[in-house]
């Protein structure tokens, strides 16, 4: 939630709206790249070792695959080898909603 209703013209107030691009400005510049993108992703285990879960689904980028667990594992570990030693800012987690 923004918090950012709209005036009494039924308008973002331009000052919200400056924030608000200034604000998309800074999320565009702070994750322009991707150091996972093309890194080797395995795991501890995922889901009938079949390769519609597999851990390289977790950076493909792609909102429609996802890696998972068999049903009785309730714990997993996945390890993104970034290549070189790299100083990490920000990971971004997602669930895949769909499921969720």
């Amino acid at each position: 939630m923004l918090n950012i209703p709209p005036d009494r013209r039924g308008l973002l107030h331009e000052n919200d709206e400056a924030a608000l691009r200034g604000w998309r400005k800074l999320l565009d510049e702070t994750y322009s790249q991707n150091l996972a993108a093309r890194a080797k992703v395995k795991a501890n285990s995922y889901r009938g070792e079949s390769s519609e879960f597999a851990p390289s689904q977790v950076t493909d980028d792609d909102f429609e695959t996802y890696w998972a667990t068999d049903n009785a594992i309730t714990t997993g570990n996945i390890e993104i080898d970034l290549g070189k030693e790299q100083t990490i800012q920000y990971v971004v987690l997602q669930e895949y909603i769909p499921l969720g």
